[in-house]
């Protein structure tokens, strides 16, 4: 983000040969030491640095979900790949980047992908330019076990496998068909896996600078807040809520980042979109942010 300020605020005949550049924080930690308590010597601490997730803090340099179109926090957003499959990252589309040097089979088959001088890195605000690369989209149906085209919308539980689950659209509708979904579960219904469920509906879309990104089209029916999942497959007897019924959505005008001993709070960055908002009196809402169900500020936001 420093960056892009510093190019914009920059006179028309450019900066001159000596000005000073601005200052980048770069994101690093070091990981601590194995246990001593085997008989192994204990591993020395190591330093990360890179793509760490905004939802768990994990070090997500192999597998980073971008936040595209640079909206929350200006881009300077994303999540890891456990976090992306279990629905814990924003409403925005989702762009699968790695850092160069942990590409492997089978993401880098191609000399392309190998050689810098002839890979398109990914341009983002918050990290080392000419590192990170796209990654193709990769997902296999669970039930028939055949590559989903990228383009092709599938049936996604944030929950089986610990989100590592995908029903392609032909199985889904082959499973109500034949009895082992029910109707008031399928599709048109609440929408459940074979576990019972509530799945979300995924695509992928074509962007400009190459590949795909993720995107949401639609929640799982209820939203986040409904109560009603036990692996069970209860609920199908009622009608599901009507996605409009939902609550509100707002933008946040500001980021909010409560202290780390504050557990009912909502974090989110500026331009989030927050949904399944509530008004509780006035000064707090309590809303859904990256899968987490919390209290926030009212005045950070506006509707929308």
């Amino acid at each position: 983000m420093a960056y892009e300020q510093w190019h914009r605020l920059a006179p028309a005949e450019g900066y001159p040969p000596t000005h000073e550049r601005p200052h980048i924080l770069k994101a690093r930690r070091y990981t601590r030491p194995e246990s001593p308590a085997t008989a192994a010597p204990p591993q020395p601490s190591t330093l990360q640095e890179g793509a760490f997730c905004e939802s768990c803090l994990s070090f997500a340099d192999e597998c980073y979900w971008h936040c595209h179109g640079w909206r929350c926090l200006e881009g300077a957003w994303g999540y890891c790949n456990a976090c992306m499959q279990q629905g814990r990252h924003c409403t925005h589309p989702l762009y699968p980047v790695s850092h160069l040097r942990t590409l492997r089979p089978p993401h880098d088959t191609t000399v392309r992908a190998r050689d810098p001088t002839k890979t398109a890195f990914i341009p983002m605000p918050h990290l080392t330019p000419d590192s990170y690369v796209n990654l193709p989209v990769l997902t296999d149906c669970d039930v028939c076990r055949r590559p989903i085209p990228p383009n092709n919308t599938r049936f996604h539980c944030y929950r089986c496998s610990a989100g590592d689950y995908d029903i392609c659209t032909e199985c889904y509708y082959s499973l109500v068909a034949t009895g082992k979904i029910a109707q008031a579960n399928g599709p048109n219904g609440w929408r459940r896996c074979l576990q019972g469920h509530r799945m979300a509906v995924v695509g992928y879309q074509d962007v400009s600078e190459g590949g795909q990104v993720r995107v949401t089209v639609r929640d799982p029916v209820g939203g986040w807040r409904h109560k009603d999942d036990g692996g069970s497959g209860g609920g199908g007897e009622s009608a599901p809520p009507a996605d409009g019924s939902l609550g509100m959505r707002c933008l946040a005008l500001w980021g909010y980042f409560p202290q780390e001993d504050v557990t009912d709070e909502l974090a989110f960055p500026r331009n989030a979109e927050i949904k399944e908002v509530e008004d509780r009196n006035g000064d707090w809402y309590l809303g859904v942010y990256a899968g987490q169900v919390r209290l926030f500020p009212s005045n950070h936001v506006r509707r929308l």
